[in-house]
């Protein structure tokens, strides 16, 4: 018999008999018993969840309503728990009582993003781009915007240079628009904006991982069986190891 039927064997035996301990003791369990169970024995008191940040933060704010560095902590924490509706009510708030910081009203718009809002997303982006004209953040977003939008890739390409020349090293910025023609199944684009990813960072797992992906999806199993090894040069030993390297096996077949 081989060793995985023995072991199902065993198991099937030994919760069967479980079970037929567990019926016969049953009648015996006292209503005590399953007081105390339940935390209900006098002199035992329940033990109380420790409180989250959002309810921290919730209280402070009961206390000062108008706190404008509060409510853009709830705003960030909603944000980051991908609870975009809570966190849109929250930096609106904020942004009532000061909308001078571009970085918030980046952050803003990328919730509007995430809601479907865009045309209300870019407004706030653009509102970012006159307070803060040489920041990076805000004229990558409407960068990425327009590439969502599918404007011409000769556009896109361009307000990526000219913002490749303020952010040399930010790896941020190509690697986010390479994301986005991804999505858009546009892989020749998404691979020359991750080629651009790993002239900033050769070895970025992320970066090789996408470009794996691409050219695989673009029918290209050379070039894919090549990114797959140097992600797999990347991994920690045990890390997916043998799933990537029959995947690059594969490839190199085809």
């Amino acid at each position: 018999m081989k060793q995985r039927e023995i072991f199902f064997l065993f198991l099937g035996f030994t919760l069967g008999s479980l079970v037929g301990f567990i019926a016969g003791i049953a009648p015996s369990l006292s209503k005590e018993n399953n007081a105390h169970f339940h935390g209900q024995e006098s002199g035992m008191p329940r033990m109380k969840a420790p409180e989250s940040p959002v309810e921290i933060l919730e209280k402070e704010l009961k206390k000062n309503p108008d706190s404008y560095e509060i409510l853009l902590k709830l705003a960030k924490e909603y944000h980051q728990r991908e609870n975009f509706r809570d966190a849109a009510i929250y930096y609106e708030k904020a942004l009532k009582i000061s909308n001078q910081d571009a970085i918030v009203l980046c952050d803003y718009g990328m919730v509007l993003e995430e809601l479907g809002q865009w045309n209300d997303a870019i407004a706030q982006w653009e509102k970012a781009k006159e307070l803060s004209p040489s920041a990076w953040q805000p004229l990558y977003c409407l960068i990425r915007a327009k590439a969502v939008k599918k404007n011409a890739v000769e556009d896109v390409r361009k307000e990526y240079e000219s913002l490749k020349q303020k952010e040399p090293k930010n790896i941020e910025i190509p690697l986010g628009l390479g994301v986005v023609y991804a999505q858009a199944e546009n892989f020749p684009e998404a691979l020359f904006y991750f080629q651009e990813s790993l002239g900033i960072e050769p070895e970025n797992l992320q970066t090789l991982s996408y470009m794996a992906r691409c050219y695989e999806k673009n029918k290209q199993p050379k070039e894919a069986a090549k990114f797959y090894e140097k992600l797999l040069e990347q991994l920690p030993k045990g890390h997916r190891t043998e799933m990537l390297r029959k995947k690059i096996e594969d490839l190199k077949k085809e």
